[in-house]
């Protein structure tokens, strides 16, 4: 199969490549210079297949590379070897390097941002809020994981409305990098959404817990009464006069 009509196949660049080593056959031969001893065992040279796994126009499709041909394979066989080769967690990234935590639902966006040590609510940087409470939810964030794959590698992410998401789950790196995660629900199935990172091609399913997770509700992230009165006051903001 020539690399342009891999291209066509999604198999250029594939969802995932799978590499099998045999184990050669042992050689079983006499010894040198003695042809009635006993017999002596070398291990034959190793095979190497290497598989490449790609999505096309709906169709799941493999393609040996050491064969001139491709095969379509059936979509449960494409799920099951995908499901084994790929881990659950939809996103990585470190809690202690964002910077920026947002949500955005209905066009409006509300969230907290870190100056140097201490957080802040985007709306309103003088309601206080819980340091630890915002950092416990990154953490937990970064850990959700989706029960299934609905696809591995789409190109329209319009089939599952992600190019108009009920949520965008938004975080902001100290390096000036972002991840964002886009949501949408699943009318015939209440309590689940699909979700994708914004930029990858990967679909999949979120439970109603995971994205209340990225949901901001400011009440959450309160301080109790105590920590309130301990906390450090914020300094003055500065307000310049106005101009006669």
């Amino acid at each position: 199969v020539e690399e342009s009509n891999l291209s066509r196949l999604g198999l250029d660049k594939p969802s995932a490549v799978i590499t099998l080593t045999i184990e050669g056959v042992p050689i079983v031969k006499p010894l040198e210079g003695d042809e009635t001893a006993e017999m002596s065992e070398e291990p034959g040279p190793n095979e190497v297949i290497q598989i490449r796994f790609g999505q096309f126009e709906g169709h799941d499709f493999a393609y040996r590379q050491d064969q001139p041909k491709h095969y379509e394979v059936a979509k449960e066989v494409y799920d099951a070897m995908m499901a084994e080769v790929l881990p659950d967690k939809v996103w990585t990234y470190e809690p202690s390097k964002v910077k920026s935590f947002s949500t955005t639902t209905q066009g409006k966006t509300a969230g907290f941002v870190k100056e140097g040590d201490r957080w802040h609510y985007s709306l309103d940087p003088d309601i206080p809020v819980d340091k630890t409470l915002i950092e416990t939810r990154l953490s937990q964030l970064r850990t959700i994981t989706t029960p299934r794959f609905v696809e591995y590698h789409t190109l329209k992410p319009s089939d599952y409305g992600l190019d108009n998401p009920d949520y965008r789950i938004r975080l902001e790196f100290e390096d000036g990098s972002a991840k964002e995660l886009l949501v949408k629900a699943i009318k015939e199935q209440s309590g689940k959404f699909y979700a994708a990172v914004s930029g990858e091609t990967r679909v999949f399913i979120l439970p109603q817990s995971s994205v209340d997770l990225g949901t901001i509700k400011l009440q959450d992230f309160e301080p109790t009464a105590e920590k309130k009165e301990a906390a450090p006051k914020p300094p003055p903001r500065v307000v310049p006069p106005k101009r006669p």
